[in-house]
């Protein structure tokens, strides 16, 4: 390459603008700029087919070469030819490595598109790796081509590299036709989360103007002004301004001698003697037909081949001698129909509408013995793309294609591309339909299917699982009935249908206890492989004794899970959980059980820790769960299960954390560093989507940051399965309740819970029944619905006590307390209220404990034992700030202020309530701030101080009288001894009391009522 000094700055522009893409070309030229200093980016560049996206890019990467950036460029071609990781592939072997490169992962190398990956993550860093360490040496350009037609993994790893483009001397360029990205494309929910997560640019291409046709025509033909005023509004209606066809219709007038030099410079010809074609496709058809012959075919070969075509098939196809065929290649390249791919062993199409056109030429019948002979070359080929092969194969309408679809659906489940393998799987099945011989493949196909599509589109993958149990049925094959059943009853307890999916999960195992060794050998090899033997992988006693562990274990661990999470059944699952966790460590090899592990695997035998660290913590069992999940947080990342990994530190924080460790804010801290380590890895994962933020929710609202706690709930609701999204909805509907919102909090409970207390709580997530139930008793008392809320407690009381459940029992008795306070039962309040405190004390409970003492300060303040209620509201403070809960230091302060009240302690009762205003207004906490209200109107009716308009209380005056003078908010705080946060706050009361928006607003309040 040559060498040239690093741009000046600001970038100088090495060659004129593209006509109307003056603004696109500053963008990207920027983005060089940024990327040659060592900081880069992302820039997407959509719009539709022919709009001049690949003229643009063209232009980038020749001025990044005069630069001295390393620049890659890989396409895609179509859905089903792409392998995947398609356009990753595609830049590497279009520029191979050199020797002193890094090496990227196998999967992403065309001679390997089959190689081992220990996980999506782990492949992720490797490549975000490699790439790093490849910008190290001299910035790097990458552009992916055509991502309309790329799988969902290649757009999974561009948002994961996308992420650290900034923090290197690297820019990535994608291009896609806008057109073709439907909502129901891998890219279309990808394209604001590359925007946000990225800092992306986003240049969407628009057709030339009228303006910027004339300017076209100007730069390329030197025409009399008549001549151009003939020719613009020609080409604009013919083209609607598409550049591509722009420059094809120009092209076919130069050729038809319509446009021809003259002595003069050009001359136009009489445009109504002819009639243009109005599709592209004629035009470029026109073009081929002036061509010779003998080209004109192997064109048209060529592009039944793909947009790219080796030279070594082409050759085979047409059977012209290499010298010829090279010869032919240049001269398609003259006429602008290809480009000779720079390692000299392929031509490609200049672009994708070329190849098509000239592709719906060929007469079909001819189109069928190409695809034929195609696939049959490539079969011969060594390193053939098995989806290519499948394509052509499937396009000649010849059987042979199940087989290569199944290859290309298993290379792509080993490269963790699920999206392209259920594609591949799912067009196989007409065909192994089609043959009486192929049943049992077909069945073990749909069970491949179900396992695929089992977080993305349940329904899907229920179907084919059921479909392989008919197809075991009929084949009297037991392990695939055995393994579809568990799978189908693992996949109804994730999405919701959780009494079925225990069921069917139960008679799954019990079928599989049935299973000979050499069953479970035959089930091994079907959650791995369907057309390999996998011989090598068996190949000694040791292996198979761990390959048959493994896969005999796997849904015992998954049904420990469920029964932990979906039913009431805690004290099944530790039994069950403990005696399997007993077998595993007989065998006392986890690396052996690790090596037989896969992700593709619905459940594992991992699944038995995760769950006994969920039975454990509801059982009151804090070390035993604690140890539990540490084991299933170490086995799940030795896997490469980081999603699960995930969910488990998700699972941790709202059965250990939250409950039993809230005020142990280091070990928090940890336990967060962890979290985040564990998301990302997790991320890509499953195509159903990892969400950033799940294991922070609980923190998030004990922290009061209810907004983006808010935000994160949402997301998991609408992206997550039932069994995860439950969880986000107990904390929407919390949220909903403390921000004054009962209909929304009440139509989450009765989503979940339909038949009021009379609900099966196993009719839905067990875990999270509970909570559902709190929720609701807490709305019937918050509305003084006493019955109600008694009817929810009893249900609460009846599943507590046929579960064995500790968890929850000191919020019932809470609610107990509150319900006989409420009817002015102070001796029964206090009863249930210390059968709480001993419940929330035994295993400790922080959380709980402060619930606890602020309604023993309440109960004793209404009892006017105020040095009792004085020092439980203390106690309930110390434990707020130990937990790092403001909204519970406010309940508390509020309780505090009613108590100095009632002890005539207006000041103090004053003060107390400003500062709960402080921290409730930001979170729009309405009933909270409305108890405030009554609070000080109270105080105020009570003693001689006087009434301030709007409410306003006596230090709000304070604060107000100082603005209006014109002070700035920290002169403010320092006239009257405050933090400036807390000026702030008082301002937010103020200007909502007051309905305006400003410091004019409120200075003009101020001056009409005399407050100045």
């Amino acid at each position: 390459m040559a060498d040239h000094p690093p741009p000046s700055s600001p970038f100088e522009p090495p060659s004129p603008p593209i006509v109307g893409r003056a603004h696109e070309q500053d963008i990207l030229r920027e983005g060089l700029a940024a990327t040659l200093a060592g900081r880069g980016g992302l820039v997407l560049i959509g719009g539709e087919a022919g709009i001049g996206k690949t003229t643009l890019v063209s232009l980038l990467t020749s001025e990044a070469a005069q630069h001295d950036a390393l620049v890659l460029v890989g396409g895609c071609y179509d859905l089903m030819t792409t392998p995947p990781y398609g356009p990753w592939i595609d830049l590497t072997a279009q520029h191979p490595m050199g020797p002193t490169d890094p090496d990227l992962p196998t999967v992403l190398r065309r001679d390997d598109t089959a190689g081992a990956v220990a996980s999506m993550g782990a492949l992720f860093e490797e490549a975000r790796a490699a790439i790093a360490t490849l910008s190290e040496t001299r910035p790097l350009v990458i552009v992916l081509e055509d991502l309309h037609w790329a799988d969902a993994a290649s757009i999974d790893l561009l948002r994961f590299v996308g992420r650290h483009a900034r923090r290197l001397p690297l820019l990535l360029v994608a291009t896609y036709r806008s057109e073709e990205v439907l909502p129901d494309h891998p890219l279309y929910p990808a394209l604001p989360l590359l925007v946000r997560e990225s800092g992306a640019e986003h240049i969407n291409l628009r057709r030339l103007a009228a303006g910027e046709v004339v300017e076209l025509i100007g730069r390329r033909y030197r025409l009399a002004d008549a001549d151009t005023r003939r020719l613009s509004p020609y080409l604009l209606g013919h083209t609607e301004g598409n550049p591509l066809y722009l420059n094809e219709l120009l092209r076919t007038l130069e050729e038809e001698r319509l446009l021809r030099v003259s002595l003069d410079g050009w001359a136009l010809g009489d445009l109504t003697t002819v009639v243009v074609p109005r599709l592209i496709r004629h035009m470029i058809v026109g073009r081929a037909a002036r061509l010779d012959e003998t080209l004109r075919y192997l064109l048209l070969m060529a592009s039944v081949i793909g947009q790219d075509a080796p030279l070594d098939v082409w050759s085979a196809l047409s059977g012209v001698s290499d010298d010829a065929l090279l010869a032919a290649a240049e001269q398609a390249e003259a006429a602008n129909f290809l480009t000779i791919t720079s390692n000299g062993l392929a031509v490609r199409f200049v672009h994708a509408l070329i190849r098509d056109a000239l592709y719906e030429s060929v007469p079909p019948s001819r189109r069928l013995i190409w695809h034929r002979r195609i696939a049959e070359i490539l079969e011969q080929t060594a390193g053939a793309s098995p989806d290519a092969v499948a394509y052509h194969y499937q396009a000649a309408s010849d059987p042979r294609a199940a087989t290569w679809l199944i290859r290309a659906g298993e290379s792509a489940e080993r490269a963790y591309a699920w999206t392209t393998a259920a594609a591949r799987f799912e067009a196989a099945l007409p065909l192994l339909a089609a043959d009486p011989a192929a049943q049992r493949l077909s069945g073990s196909v749909q069970y491949h299917l179900g396992l695929l599509l089992r977080f993305a589109t349940s329904a899907r993958g229920l179907a084919h699982l059921d479909g392989a149990r008919r197809i075991a049925h009929d084949t009297d094959d037991r392990v695939l009935s055995a393994l579809s059943l568990a799978h189908s009853g693992l996949v109804r307890c994730v999405h919701g249908d959780t009494q079925r999916g225990v069921s069917n999960l139960e008679a799954g195992v019990a079928a599989q206890d049935e299973l000979t060794p050499d069953e479970w050998l035959e089930a091994y090899r079907l959650q791995r492989t369907l057309t390999d033997s996998l011989q090598s992988d068996l190949s000694n006693e040791g292996a198979a004794a761990a390959a048959i562990a493994t896969i005999a274990s796997q849904q015992r661990g998954a049904l420990v899970l469920q029964l932990a999470h979906v039913t009431l059944r805690y004290r099944d699952a530790v039994a069950l959980g403990e005696a399997h966790a007993q077998q595993i460590k007989a065998l006392d090899d986890d690396d052996a059980l690790l090596r037989h592990t896969s992700t593709m695997e619905g459940g594992s035998w991992i699944d038995t820790y995760y769950g006994l660290g969920e039975a454990y913590a509801v059982l009151g069992e804090v070390e035993a769960s604690e140890r539990a999940f540490a084991r299933a947080k170490s086995l799940y990342r030795a896997a490469g299960h980081h999603a699960v990994d995930a969910l488990v530190v998700t699972q941790h924080a709202w059965r250990i954390q939250l409950p039993y460790r809230a005020d142990d804010r280091e070990q928090w801290a940890q336990w967060l560093a962890a979290a985040i380590a564990s998301e990302q890895q997790a991320e890509g994962a499953h195509r159903a989507g990892w969400l950033p933020g799940m294991p922070r929710l609980p923190r998030l609202l004990l922290d009061a940051a209810w907004d983006e706690a808010h935000d994160i709930a949402t997301n998991m609701v609408e992206h997550q399965p039932a069994v995860v999204a439950i969880s986000a909805e107990v904390a929407l509907g919390n949220l909903a309740r403390a921000r004054g919102d009962l209909d929304t909090a009440w139509a989450l409970v009765r989503g979940r819970l339909p038949r009021g207390p009379d609900s099966d709580p196993t009719e839905t997530v067990a875990m999270s029944a509970f909570d559902l139930a709190q929720l609701a008793a807490a709305l019937a008392l918050d509305v003084g619905d006493v019955a109600t809320a008694e009817r929810w407690l009893e249900a609460f009381d009846r599943w507590l006590t046929e579960s064995g459940r500790v968890l929850g029992r000191a919020e019932a008795r809470l609610l107990w307390a509150t319900v006989h306070l409420s009817v002015g039962n102070l001796g029964r309040a206090r009863e249930e209220a210390q059968r709480a405190l001993d419940h929330a004390s035994s295993p400790r409970q922080p959380v709980a404990l402060l619930a606890v003492h602020r309604l023993l300060g309440v109960i004793a303040t209404r009892d006017r034992r105020l040095v009792e209620a004085e020092q439980h509201f203390e106690t309930a403070l110390e434990l707020a700030a130990a937990c790092g809960a403001p909204f519970e230091r406010a309940l508390t302060l509020l309780e505090l202020a009613e108590l100095r009240a009632a002890a005539g302690r207006t000041d103090d009762a004053e003060r107390l309530a400003d500062e709960v205003r402080m921290i409730c207004v930001p979170l729009q906490a309405a009933p909270t701030l409305a108890r405030v209200d009554a609070l000080v109107a109270q105080l105020a009716a009570g003693s001689r101080s006087p009434v301030f308009p709007a409410g306003l209380t006596p230090r709000e005056v304070d604060v107000l009288r100082l603005v209006a003078q014109g002070l700035t908010d920290a002169e403010v705080a320092e006239r009257l001894y405050l933090a400036r946060r807390t000026v702030n706050s008082h301002l937010t009361s103020i200007y909502t009391k007051l309905d305006v928006s400003n410091r004019a607003g409120a200075t003009r309040f101020a001056v009409e009522h005399g407050l100045t």
